[in-house]
């Protein structure tokens, strides 16, 4: 794999202290490649202490529904990790909520299905407005 000599990919806490005003929200979106994992990264627990030790409220948004049977017999337990591991120090969104995969088109888990746009679009309307409803603001 290639990686760029001369644009390194910031660590979260860098990019946390260097940001100014200061982040008064931190969202973390998470895909299906979370899915992936059989517990949850050591580094999302780092990242929930930088994100609050930088003074910031932290919202941590799980993977939207999928079809492909594999992953989505993950996601209940990925959510109950994740909510075991964020839940008391940030807000958990379940996007499942706002996603429902067609039993037909695409590959299983990318919104790139006819309609797939659209639903996404779904997804980010429901997000952002869990978010502006939120205890945090």
């Amino acid at each position: 794999p290639a990686r760029s000599r001369q644009h390194a990919t910031p660590y979260f806490d860098r990019l946390l202290s260097s940001a100014s005003p200061r982040y008064d929200v931190v969202v973390v979106a998470l895909g299906t490649n979370s899915l992936g994992q059989s517990t949850l990264e050591a580094g999302y627990a780092r990242m929930i202490r930088e994100a609050i030790a930088a003074g910031a409220r932290c919202v941590w948004v799980g993977p939207p529904d999928v079809r492909k049977a594999n992953l989505k017999a993950r996601l209940p337990g990925f959510y109950r990790d994740l909510n075991a591991l964020a839940a008391r120090s940030c807000e958990v969104i379940d996007s499942r909520e706002f996603t429902r995969y067609p039993s037909q088109g695409g590959d299983g888990y990318h919104y790139n299905f006819p309609g797939g746009p659209e639903a996404a679009e779904r997804w980010a309307h429901g997000v952002s407005a869990r978010i502006a409803r939120s205890p945090l603001h």
